[in-house]
């Protein structure tokens, strides 16, 4: 794909309720070639952001069309017109530009992230995301996307895969920002959110999302079972993550690991890194390498396939 017609526009925060309902109505009727989110963002005021966005609280919808700008320009017209925007970029690009999109920060920034499954996303839930997160909320949440799926998604391949969002049409991530000595106050800052989405959430996680905390739910997203290949085993199914098929606990919660380049890792028992005592047994590198790096040695040769 050498180019595609995307970006971003930004509307004032005092607007989100009207943005929200326009795309949630917008959506469903576009085709697969057509990708979008909501995003609720409350920036820092960093000299690195366009001076309209500095300090502000938007809302931002991203989109990401594959089709003709023309036929993109169409489609998303009725966006445009919700509400005068604070800023809009959605224009034709190099595929090599899709990361602006989201215009994520380049460099390391602390944050906290969690997320939920919404099994439908109705008017009720909708005024609720506007209570907990809207211009009279008193959040601090950094982000809060949502995130529509379905589509090509939503079909059952031909062989089974680790996909685990089929038939489910959103996902909401929360995000707090903020230093590591407030670790703490933004795990409660995101929980308030899922919390109140509680009534509409689905029954199942993506594995992209889990917080360290959460990475023995992997498992409702993928049964390494039904996906080893006849013959085959566990780990070649492993590049830098392992899931049991079954929970063989510890005491406690599992310590994330982040190993990469050499560095120790601190997620999986036995060779495969450090366990603090109450760690999980037989959950390995939830956030480190695949074997082959950072001293992991490769896996043996499989056994013959027929």
């Amino acid at each position: 794909m050498p180019r595609l017609y995307g970006g971003g526009i930004y509307f004032p925060g005092e607007r989100m309720a009207d943005v929200l309902r326009a795309w949630t109505a917008w959506h469903p009727g576009t085709p697969e070639t057509m990708i979008s989110s909501f995003a609720v963002l409350r920036l820092p005021p960093l000299p690195e952001l366009p001076e309209p966005l500095r300090g502000a609280f938007v809302v931002h919808l991203r989109i990401a069309y594959s089709g003709t700008a023309a036929d993109g320009e169409r489609m998303i017209a009725p966006l445009r017109a919700v509400a005068p925007a604070v800023l809009d970029t959605v224009a034709d690009m190099p595929y090599t530009e899709a990361g602006s999109i989201h215009s994520d920060p380049a460099g390391p920034v602390p944050f906290y992230e969690r997320h939920i499954m919404l099994r439908e996303f109705p008017a009720e839930a909708l005024d609720k995301l506007v209570e907990l997160v809207g211009p009279d909320s008193g959040s601090t949440l950094t982000v809060v996307e949502l995130r529509a799926l379905g589509g090509a998604w939503d079909r059952e391949p031909a062989v089974p895969n680790a996909v685990a969002t089929r038939g489910l049409p959103y996902v909401v991530l929360g995000v707090a920002g903020g230093p590591v000595s407030e670790e703490q106050q933004l795990k409660e800052s995101v929980a308030v959110l899922l919390d109140g989405l509680e009534p509409w959430r689905g029954d199942r996680r993506l594995v992209n999302f889990l917080a360290p905390e959460e990475a023995d739910r992997g498992r409702r997203g993928v049964r390494t079972g039904a996906l080893r290949a006849p013959g085959g085993r566990q780990e070649d199914l492993r590049p830098g993550q392992h899931v049991p098929d079954q929970p063989q606990r510890g005491a406690g919660r599992l310590i994330s690991g982040d190993s990469i380049n050499g560095a120790p890792g601190k997620s999986g028992p036995g060779p495969r890194g450090s366990c603090q005592p109450e760690c999980e047994e037989g959950t390995y590198w939830i956030h480190g390498p695949p074997r082959g790096v950072g001293g992991l040695p490769p896996l043996p040769p499989g056994p013959p396939q027929s």
